[in-house]
């Protein structure tokens, strides 16, 4: 694709000096058998008047490689360009250099998938994995905006879980106990493995017809397929600005309005401080430099659940991270939204409400319905089919992870107060059905049974006063596991073997110790101060984290999630290609490779070539 702008007659006569230029290098090139099929059927060109459209057409390809060969404002156009996977910049720069021997990865994003990710780096091989760890009690006021935040959603147990930090345990009010009081399923390290969590059949299918409608039909789909699951009603609006935002928000309470505004204070304070430590790099290079930019993406998608329990948590662990990197159209996107889901995506800084959910949601931010754009990255955790839309749309936008149900692993010694680890499991218990609540002990055998029959007994003692019981007993009962250690080596590697969502890590002596060799978590929680839950509300560390073991190979939900890395090769006017050996070393390993055009483009560059890409003997 070449991209032209200036005089229509200047820019006419350039074209065709270039096409004279293809047809002369085609009839030697070794591989034209490739190459010419390629250019007839692929290759275009587009002539601009000016330099502003040429650089919007630019933007809207998003390619993987962007050459910029300009006499003048070469500062400003690269200021103006917005997607690309690399940029080379200067006619010293080809980007075939890029592809061998510059320095920068030449493995880019296509397809115009530049929009939302960089290409392969060493950041491909790292994982950003978050941790809180307590020290002398403080802090109540987080911790009350917890309990607040979780009693809002519903969530009784989290509240319960974050309570206990206030407080000293006190026996809970109970109701008559149920007949047959949860048991831990007893396990040995034999057993410790990860849940997969793969999208089930069903979902895809419900998911991909959804897909396929919104696609080919637009906002019509959208509505249709809305109504049908009573998203909304007919009539009502489906999308929802600032303005009704911002009224909803002072609809609620005051002490709500606080606390939301406190939640999404700490949440904007981490991210902000994740941002700073991604940074731009320069190095020098034989003909100039090279280096990464790090810029946001322009569009965002965020999923916030709105089923049994509407989450404005999510609304402020989604959408303010992305405000935070900078994303200029933030999306929230949740069924029938309450005031409260509002008030949160105010307080977070969304631009707009989407007020649709499921698959239907996703196939709306991912191709665009109406007056919903098509958005760079889809963010947030859902039901079973809103997780298989994202699988689907995976390779169209940007995607953060597949959750699955939710998991917290308790790796306690026997020393620990039965309370705070049953209330902590617990805590995870009523998310879900399907919710993994995990307890990994160690040490001499008749303590840690004495100590796992004491959780057991509270563990029914606090179920019995939860109004999430319903939900919470069936995760414990059907999911609840206990892993009997005997050295705190092999709870570690039992630990690390689940490679779990939420990991709390309960010492009585030596929890940062045995912190520093755990290696596979998505969130870590050190010390009883620092329970799961506060996590999950108003720490500031994200709450949308990797589940069924993914924690092996990927950090939760950040800034960076909505962060591309883009690299860049600019030459210096000062410079030489025959300084050095990076130029022929190109050319010579696209030899190597048999890609004689490649060779070509880099030898150009070399002082010898005399302006020929091929040698005389080839020209004949």
């Amino acid at each position: 694709i070449l991209v032209t702008f200036g005089d229509e007659t200047a820019c006419d006569a350039f074209v065709v000096a270039v096409e004279e230029q293809l047809e002369q290098q085609l009839r030697v090139l070794p591989t034209s058998e490739v190459a010419r099929p390629a250019v007839q059927n692929n290759g275009a060109v587009f002539i601009c008047a000016t330099e502003d459209e040429a650089i919007e057409v630019t933007n809207k390809w998003a390619p993987e490689h962007l050459e910029l060969f300009v006499e003048e404002n070469e500062a400003r156009m690269v200021g103006k360009l917005e997607h690309f996977g690399g940029l080379f910049i200067g006619t010293l720069c080809a980007e075939v250099l890029g592809d061998y021997a510059a320095g920068p990865n030449h493995t880019l994003p296509t397809g115009g998938t530049a929009r939302s990710t960089g290409g392969l780096s060493v950041l491909t091989f790292l994982r950003v994995r978050t941790w809180m760890d307590s020290g002398a009690r403080s802090g109540d006021t987080m911790v009350k905006d917890v309990v607040s935040l979780a009693e809002l959603e519903g969530l009784h147990g989290h509240a319960a879980s974050a309570r206990l930090r206030l407080d000293p345990p006190v026996a809970p009010a109970t109701k008559s106990a149920s007949s047959t009081p949860v048991k831990l399923r007893r396990c040995s390290a034999t057993d410790a493995k990860p849940r997969r969590c793969a999208v089930s059949d069903q979902a895809l299918e419900g998911a991909r017809a959804i897909l396929k409608e919104v696609d080919a039909d637009g906002e019509k789909a959208l509505l249709r397929i809305a109504q049908k699951f009573g998203d909304i009603k007919p009539g009502e609006p489906f999308v929802i600005e600032r303005e009704a935002m911002e009224a909803a928000f002072n609809s609620l309470e005051e002490s709500t309005r606080q606390v939301l505004t406190r939640s999404a204070a700490r949440v904007r304070k981490f991210a902000e401080e994740q941002k700073r430590s991604l940074k731009a790099v320069a190095v020098d290079i034989e003909v100039g430099e090279a280096g990464h930019d790090v810029s946001p993406v322009e569009k965002a998608g965020c999923y916030a659940p709105g089923g049994r329990y509407p989450l404005p948590s999510t609304v402020l662990m989604t959408a303010v991270p992305a405000k935070v990197a900078g994303c200029k159209d933030v999306w929230v996107a949740t069924p029938h939204p309450s005031p409260l889901m509002l008030g949160a995506a105010f307080v977070a800084g969304a631009d707009h409400v989407l007020a649709v959910g499921g698959a239907q949601a996703i196939a709306a931010l991912a191709y665009g319905a109406g007056p919903v754009p098509a958005v760079d990255v889809i963010v947030g955790p859902g039901n079973q089919y809103v997780t298989a839309a994202k699988q689907l749309v995976s390779g169209l936008v940007k995607i953060d992870m597949l959750a699955g149900p939710s998991e917290l692993l308790v790796l306690a010694d026997p020393k620990q107060n039965p309370s705070l680890v049953a209330a902590d499991l617990l805590a995870q218990a009523e998310h879900d059905v399907q919710a993994a609540p995990i307890l990994v002990t160690f040490g001499d055998k008749a303590d840690c049974e004495t100590f796992v029959a004491a959780v057991e007994d509270q563990l029914e003692q606090q179920l019995c006063a939860l109004p999430t019981e319903e939900v919470a007993r069936v995760a414990v009962r059907e999911n609840g596991q206990v892993f009997f250690c005997a050295t705190e080596d092999e709870a570690v590697q039992v630990t690390d073997l689940f490679a779990p969502e939420h990991l709390e890590v309960l010492v009585k002596e030596g929890s940062n110790r045995v912190a520093d060799k755990l290696q596979h978590y998505g969130g870590l929680f050190i010390g009883e101060l620092c329970a799961e839950v506060l996590g999950d509300y108003a720490a500031g560390p994200n709450h949308t984290l990797p589940t069924g073991g993914t924690a092996r190979s990927v950090g939760g939900l950040s800034v960076f999630t909505f962060l591309r890395v883009r690299t860049w090769m600019q030459s210096r006017p000062e410079m030489r290609a025959g300084d050095g050996h990076m130029v022929s070393d190109a050319a010579a390993l696209a030899d190597l490779e048999g890609l004689k055009a490649h060779a070509a483009s880099a030898r150009l560059r070399l002082p010898q070539s005399n302006g020929h890409a091929f040698s005389p003997e080839a020209r004949a």
